[in-house]
């Protein structure tokens, strides 16, 4: 493969070696915790020991290991790597019993190359010992890394003995001993932090083996002293981050580097302004930070300490003393949010230690107490709570720590600090292990490049400061992964100058001076080159104290890797190639364990081409939107999937992805030509899909970009696939299959591969209509989406490419195949490759072997591109070259080996107008004035210039040199796509009389040229007269062009701009209706023709409402949803939403009709009807308030069962807080809310209900019997809040204009009427020729019909269904409305054949059992049935009972179906005794058997039939006609 630095993560190398330091130790253990529970633990056992929470015998194993920093191990040999005579050097074995094995081990140790393994068959005691000195009083750290397989003991075990002796080898105090270890183990840590007794003066540290069996391995053993930091704090100032002797070397470099001469100037320059702006303030703008006013001390800090070290002009250390004073004396740094807090006790230190030497002594002391009292002391309570950030893995715990500890370090050595400052030290040494490992291992930042940013400057300063005040930083800057941060802005930063800002980072480029510091350190010269590069023009204090010149040539002639994989941050970046602005960008990712300030962005990406970032990343919103950071962030747009470059599947109101899980990349490949990422974003999508993948590939020589989705979800499902863009989408093609994006002339083409079915819309950068939309969210102005949406599928691969197309250049021809991304490869790791490339024999600039692509531009007024010859260093190498023939042009050179591949590289020669057709000469321009955007900006063929000028009536003239025939302008606006520009166009022969010829507005959708018609004219001077846009009164044209021809081809064709929806009712009762009426505007301004839209209407919860294809609305459930209206028209899609409240109404809540407020006295005649709130007090002349409401009760039925007023008030009166307020009832209801005062206002009656209003809160008052008067009245109720106590306090409720917590009429109802319930088209005991159609309606007037079900004949039925099956039928109907009552109706019915019958029938057949000789049983029959006309039956049938005697003559017929071969009867028969039986019988035919025969019969006293048998045979005569 390509030689770039891109492994799997089992095979990476690391290349730098772990340290011994304690930081090295502890991180391994901690991020071995799999659980973060049991990191929690670990972190909080090692703070509590640090702190002396716990007891020092309690600290061993991993606990132990955090103690930082640690001194040197005065051990010999710990690592046990020197061996002597088969044993580790400097040490001694010890056998009490048994036959240990000591054997030094090279296949199994911890650290080094070796470790000592004791063996034991037999239970052995035997220890490997060494003794060292160590001084009394002092604080140690014993140790020893161990491995056990199977030790077996009764004992202690494996242990640590350490015995302490005195000068005269006398044992001092008992033997101690760690806790034991038993079983079997891999490596973990023994641990001890002991303090030596007095008299002490050396220590036997013993490994023991104490009565087991089994085998142990010993590695690393330590005794080290624990060091105290601030011993270790060199006494003079400054000491952060430089000395006095690092000061003075800058202002030698100063006056030898002209490039630090320039930056020394602009911080002087930055410096002398502040001596005249005033010092910061108390300021928490958004209630919760002080964090603006910490930064702005901390910079101008720096600014002026710096100034002054290089000048010693006292006029910036007094302006310092301002800006420091005034922040000392605020009323705290407000540590609630303390990062506030930490960057200012950072400021602080820096002037404390930088000024140190100019400072009185009073103010030092006022310094140091500030930074103690406001630094310190909160800091304390901070890690003794703990705090969050304390154990944090984010950019908190740098801030923080370092911030404290940068405190500590300048004041560490004063007797008065000094403790307080140990302990400071020690506590962030100890906290710092939580998030330093997130560094590792490629130096990638999981918050994303703007936190890399803020985290990097942080940890990087203090480091740097541990090492000038300290001599060391523990080896704390190179724990894994960090000495590589560098790479992290520099790979994630595109050739547009935007990084890849995924998390809550916006896409500028960030930047720390500590880069050239680690650049230094860690031999990584493009860390300095690359903040060079981005602060050359704007640098800090910090970046001139650490630049340090070097010859890096650029990552382009280092040849550096073009791809980088950041693991553990699970982020890639490919490129085509290096410092080039039109090189192909592609940033991609999964997603980190950790998680803080992270999105719902796992697959997303952003791409970058000719100089356009065509996909990009919203960044964050406002942080102090509720719940941003917590339970309500997945409902802001720019945190949700919807607002990233995402697959979204199933959208609806919770999250779209899953944040808990880490998403790696499960490939990284990459070589010359192409490179490949995938990501298994299974876990992110598990309740929607059991597998989810997502590709990027970068195709022909990294000149396109491939994204592919495969999908295979639980059930069919919805997918949205979207990409935000700044671009504009000029065109969509019919079938939706490509797009094109254009951005200040440059195009992207985008193609879908896969499925056919999909197809390209534009959206808008907004939510879907199912999800939520909380306000105050910041807006998408000027961001729009190219997306694609598809239904109904369960397994999807859909594939999307995009590809960058430069001047004049057509999309491609051919287009990759589909492959699964299982199958993907990258192209031949070894490609043949050019050696050289040159322009009229030129060789051409900035080539690189590596690089496919270039742009070249010719020179002004050449009119034909240049000879193309190219050359390949391997002489078997066939290298073709075809010219470019014009301009704008390409030339194409194939390099080809035959059997190894072949490299296409493309040169592209721009032709010379970009922004448009040129159109007629313009001779010169001017303008009424400008902000320092020159006119001259509008014809200089660069969009991304422009004039300028703020007011309405500021104009720009353009000069032809004479008159000429015109017929249309063109212009380019500023922000011409998130605004609308308004203006007139004027045109002069002699530049003093002007003749109007256009007015109007750009359209507010491009940053392109418009082309406006001004019709056929003769001018020389033509002027625009700008007066404004929709957002301020600035004029701002970029470009601007003048034609003798009308140049539509500028104007996009209309689309679609905006949609709407209104309702015919927007409150709709359960199972009532309502219908949808959609209206829209095309972006000419001419209203939306429905008709040639796709237009379809869904609901956001069809529990709640459900929406036909037609907009006709049905209320199913009490609750509010969303109804949209999805309309698409030439590929734009846009949604119209509105909300239906459907309304149960058992539980009604009627808003006001009218409210307001009167007051007497001076104010007896004024109006309070339209005011927010409205007042009741009870009080004297003049103060007297009363408030009056009126309902509608028109829309509620049903039983009343409860009314309640709820209003939201409370009592704020100097009086008092707290107040019984009554409503009473008010007969006279003609009162009006924008008419009612004091003199007019309607007299009121009896109390109804008294409620005591005291702090803001809602307040029910039951008026349910004056209510329930007047529901059976007019339905119109009004009332009076009146404070009936004297005196009163005024009191104040939320009214019915207010924007929150409007007064309402809580109804409760009672509905105990059943439905109506209806069947037309049959009746009871009705016969119907051939067919009936049974219809079915249920309507209940109270709470509405929930249910409508049917059976015929047991089976169920569809209303209006015709009914042609002969014979006797049974409809069963059943309406249930939502209080439960239930409305029930039967129907019997037959259809019949006319033509069929009569039936003749004599016989007999049994009524049970089996019929012999003469016994009973038997019924004998007689039957002639048929129809003498339409439904009127004739004939007889007789019935006689043989066991009874009973005999029936049929004498009504209610009932009767004949068909070929089977009859039914039913009717009325007269018994021989006289009584009226209703018989039903039927009969049917069998093929080569006896007729079968059913007979029931049943008399209207008896509650059981008489006669009830069923397929009986028939002995006789049957005849069917």
């Amino acid at each position: 493969m390509y030689p770039i630095d891109l492994k799997p993560a089992h095979s990476q190398t690391y290349p730098i070696r772990r340290s011994v330091s304690p930081v090295n130790a502890i991180t391994p253990w901690i991020r071995n915790r799999r659980s973060p529970l049991h990191r929690y633990i670990a972190i909080v056992a090692i703070a509590c020991l640090i702190a002396g929470l716990l007891p020092l015998a309690s600290a061993q194993a991993e606990a132990g290991a955090a103690v930082l920093p640690e001194g040197t191990n005065v051990l010999a040999n710990g690592s046990f790597d020197s061996v002597t005579n088969d044993l580790p050097s400097s040490w001694n074995k010890w056998v009490a019993s048994g036959t240990p094995v000591f054997t030094v081990d090279n296949a199994v140790y911890k650290e080094g190359s070796k470790s000592l393994r004791i063996e034991a068959s037999a239970a052995a005691r035997s220890s490997l010992n060494q003794s060292v000195s160590i001084e009394a009083g002092k604080t140690y750290n014993f140790s020893v890394w161990v491995k056990m397989d199977n030790i077996v003991s009764a004992d202690k075990g494996i242990v640590l003995r350490y015995q302490f002796y005195n000068a005269s080898n006398q044992k001092v105090g008992v033997d101690n001993y760690t806790a034991s270890r038993k079983g079997t183990s891999d490596w973990g840590q023994i641990t001890q932090r002991v303090v030596v007794p007095d008299g002490a003066v050396r220590v036997l540290y013993e490994l023991f083996i104490w009565n087991a069996t089994g085998t142990v391995w010993f590695d690393d053993a330590k005794v080290t002293k624990e060091v105290i930091v601030t011993d270790l704090i060199n006494a003079q100032h400054p000491r952060l981050l430089a000395t006095a002797a690092d000061f003075a070397a800058l202002q030698s470099r100063i006056a030898t580097d002209t490039r630090l001469a320039r930056w020394a100037a602009v911080i002087q320059t930055k410096a002398d302004k502040l001596l005249t702006e005033p010092a910061s303030q108390y300021e928490i703008p958004d209630g919760l930070r002080l964090l603006e006013t910490s930064r702005k001390v901390l910079d101008r800090t720096y600014t002026l300490a710096m100034q002054y070290r290089l000048t010693l002009d006292s006029r910036y250390a007094e302006r310092a003393w301002t800006e420091l004073s005034a922040a000392g004396n605020f009323p705290d740094w407000n540590p609630r949010h303390f990062l506030d807090t930490a960057e200012m006790t950072h400021a602080f230190a820096i002037g404390y230690d930088w000024l140190y030497d100019y400072w009185t002594a009073e103010r030092k002391t006022f310094l140091r107490d500030a930074i103690v009292n406001k630094g310190f002391t909160p800091a304390l309570a901070g890690y003794n709570r703990p705090d969050f950030w304390v154990t944090t893995t984010n950019n908190w715990n740098f801030v923080v720590n370092g911030g404290i500890g940068m405190g500590a370090l300048a004041l560490g050595d004063e007797p008065a600090v000094k403790q307080t400052a140990e302990d400071l030290l020690q506590r962030g040494f100890a906290s710092l292990p939580n998030a330093l490992p997130q560094w590792a291992p490629d130096g990638g930042w999981y918050e994303g490049p703007g936190y890399w940013s803020y985290s990097i400057q942080y940890i990087g300063v203090y480091f740097k400061a541990l090492q000038t005040a300290l001599g060391t930083d523990f080896g704390l800057s190179a724990s894994p992964g960090l000495p590589l941060n560098g790479d992290f802005p520099i790979f994630t930063t595109g050739p547009t100058n935007q990084t890849f800002n995924f998390a809550d980072a916006g896409a500028g480029v960030p930047n720390s001076p500590s880069l050239h510091w680690f650049g230094s350190q860690y031999g990584k010269p493009e860390y300095g080159w690359w903040q060079t590069q981005r602060v050359d023009e704007n640098p800090s204090p910090l970046d001139l104290l650490w630049y340090v010149p070097n010859s890096y040539a650029g990552p382009r002639a280092e040849q550096v890797a073009l791809d980088k994989y950041f693991r553990g941050v699970e982020a890639v970046t490919f490129r085509s190639g290096w410092e080039d602005p039109n090189a192909l960008f592609v940033g991609f990712k999964g997603t980190s364990l950790q998680k803080n300030h992270h999105n719902l962005d796992v697959g997303t990406f952003v791409l970058d081409a000719l100089g356009v970032r065509w996909a990009q990343e919203l960044g964050a919103d406002n942080y102090n939107l509720p719940g941003y950071f917590g339970a309500q962030r997945w409902d802001y747009y720019r945190m949700r999937g919807e607002g990233q470059n995402v697959l979204v599947i199933n959208p609806g109101l919770g999250p779209e992805q899953s944040d808990a899980p880490e998403i790696k990349m499960s490939r990284v490949e990459s070589s010359p030509q192409e490179a490949l990422a995938i990501t298994d974003m299974t876990a992110a999508y598990a309740k929607d899909a059991t597998k989810a993948e997502r590709g990027v590939k970068l195709l022909d020589n990294r000149r396109m970009m491939l994204v592919q989705d495969e999908v295979t979800a639980i059930a069919s499902s919805e997918y949205w696939w979207f990409m935000h863009t700044s671009t504009e989408v000029d065109e969509i093609s019919p079938d939706g299959s490509t797009a094109i994006l254009t951005k200040n002339g440059k195009r992207l083409w985008a193609r879908i591969l896969s499925p056919s079915q999909a197809k390209f819309s534009v959206m808008d950068a907004v939510p879907l209509p199912t999800s939520p939309n909380p306000a105050g969210q910041n807006p998408t102005t000027g961001i729009r989406k190219l997306a694609i949406h598809i239904e109904d599928v369960q397994n999807l691969r859909l594939a999307v490419l995009l590809v960058p197309l430069r001047e004049g250049e057509a999309p491609p021809a051919s287009l990759p195949a589909v492959e699964p991304l299982a199958l993907w490869q990258v192209a031949p790791a070894n490609p043949p490759l050019l050696s050289g490339i040159a322009l009229n024999g030129v060789p051409l600039a900035g080539f690189d072997t590596g690089t496919f692509t270039y742009s070249h531009t010719i020179p002004a007024g050449s009119t034909v591109p240049p000879a193309v010859t190219a050359s390949s260093a391997d002489p078997n190498a066939a290298v073709t070259v075809q010219q470019a023939t014009s301009l704008p042009g390409i030339a194409t050179i194939e390099v080809t080996i035959a059997g190894t591949g072949s490299a296409r590289y493309l040169i592209h020669f721009p032709g010379p107008v970009r922004a448009g057709d040129a159109g007629l000469s313009i001779m010169g321009v001017t303008a009424s004035s400008d902000d320092g955007n020159v006119p001259a900006n509008t014809i200089d063929d660069d969009l991304t210039t422009r004039w300028s000028a703020l007011g309405d009536g500021e104009w720009i003239q353009y000069d032809l040199g004479a008159p000429q025939a015109i017929r249309s302008v063109s212009l380019a606006w500023y922000n011409g796509k998130t605004r609308s520009a308004s203006f007139d166009i004027a045109i002069s022969t002699d530049g003093t009389s002007w003749t109007n010829v256009y007015s109007g507005s750009s359209s507010g959708l491009s940053d392109e040229l418009e082309n406006y018609d001004i019709g056929e004219r003769s001018a020389r001077y033509v002027q625009i007269i700008g007066h404004g846009n929709t957002a301020n009164l600035f004029n701002s044209i970029t470009e601007a062009r003048i034609y003798d021809r009308v140049a539509s081809e500028q104007n996009k064709p209309p689309s679609l701009k905006t949609v709407s929806l209104t309702a015919d009712k927007t409150a709709v009762k359960i199972s009532e209706t309502t219908q949808l009426h959609l209206s829209g505007t095309l972006t000419t301004g001419a209203p939306l023709d429905t008709s040639l839209a796709d237009i379809q209407y869904f609901s956001a919860n069809p529990s709640v409402v459900s929406v036909d294809s037609s907009g006709h609305v049905t209320a199913l459930g009490a609750g509010t949803a969303k109804v949209a209206a999805s309309v698409r028209l030439n590929g734009y899609l846009k949604f119209a939403v509105i909300e239906i409240e459907a309304i149960d109404p058992f539980n009604a809540k009627l808003l006001p009709i009218k409210d307001a407020y009167v007051r007497d006295g001076d104010y007896a005649a004024i109006n309070y009807g339209k005011d927010g709130t409205f007042m009741v007090k009870n009080s004297s002349g003049g103060f007297h308030r009363q408030s009056f409401l009126q309902f509608d009760l028109g829309s509620i039925a049903g039983d009343l069962v409860s009314a309640k007023l709820t209003m939201y008030g409370s009592t704020n009166d100097s009086g008092g807080t707290n107040i019984d307020n009554t409503i009473h009832a008010v007969a006279d209801d003609s009162w009006t809310e924008t008419g009612l005062t004091w003199n007019n206002k309607p007299a009121y009656q009896e109390a109804l209900a008294t409620r005591n209003v005291g702090s803001p809160a809602w307040h029910q008052f039951d008026v349910t019997a004056f209510i329930a008067a007047q529901l059976a009245g007019d339905k119109i109720a009004s009332l009076a809040v009146i404070q009936d106590v004297t005196p009163g306090l005024a009191t104040s409720f939320n009214s019915k204009d207010n924007s929150s917590n409007k007064p309402y009429l809580e109804i409760k109802l009672a509905d105990r009427n059943p439905p109506t319930l209806t069947v037309t088209g049959v009746t009871y005991n009705q016969s119907y020729a051939s067919s009936a159609i049974p219809v079915i309606t249920a309507t209940d007037a109270e709470s509405g019909v929930k249910t409508l079900t049917a059976l015929l004949n047991g089976q169920p039925f569809v209303s209006g269904t015709p009914v042609t099956a002969l014979g006797i039928h049974t409809l069963s109907a059943t309406a249930t409305d939502y209080a439960g009552n239930q409305a029930e109706q039967t129907v019997v019915f037959s259809v019949y054949d006319p033509a069929q019958g009569p039936v003749n029938a004599a016989g007999w057949f049994t009524d049970s059992g089996t019929v012999t000789g003469n016994t009973y049983g038997k019924i004998h029959l007689v039957t002639k049935l048929g129809f003498g006309g339409p439904g009127e039956p004739k004939n007889r049938l007789s019935l006689h009972m043989q066991d009874s005697g009973l005999k029936l003559e049929l004498q009504t017929v209610q009932l009767l179906a004949i068909d070929s071969s089977a009859m039914q009867v039913q009717g009325i028969a007269r018994g021989s005794d006289s009584a009226d039986y209703v018989v039903s019988f039927a009969l049917r035919q069998q093929a080569g058997n006896a007729p079968l025969a059913s007979l029931t019969v049943s008399r209207a006293d008896l509650a059981a039939p008489i006669v009830l048998t069923s397929g009986r045979p028939l002995t006789g005569n049957v005849q069917f006609r």
